[in-house]
């Protein structure tokens, strides 16, 4: 039971970390949004893609444009930052 309180308490503090940064909320969440709000309103309610109503194929497509926009763009510079600090950190400690 030790071990499930640790991982979901690492979870929460993850959770808490990604939510202080404003860009990751913005790219990854917001934006996906944003771009599903525009996109349904702009085209009629009617619509279809292969049998598919517009809006649910607009969702997945919104939601494969977060998904790849955070590996793609964000995951990459964050995990580099997160080792250069690490780096610094043994650095400092070190001498």
């Amino acid at each position: 039971m030790f071990q499930a309180s640790r991982l979901f308490f690492l979870i929460w503090l993850d959770i808490k970390r990604f939510f202080r940064d404003t860009k990751y909320v913005l790219f990854i969440i917001a934006l996906p949004i944003i771009f599903y709000i525009i996109y349904t309103a702009i085209f009629p309610k009617n619509a279809n893609v292969n049998g598919v109503p517009w809006s649910e194929y607009c969702l997945i497509s919104m939601i494969a444009f977060g998904i790849m926009g955070n590996a793609i763009n964000l995951l990459g510079t964050k995990i580099a930052d997160e080792r250069k600090k690490m780096v610094y950190l043994l650095e400092s400690i070190s001498s």
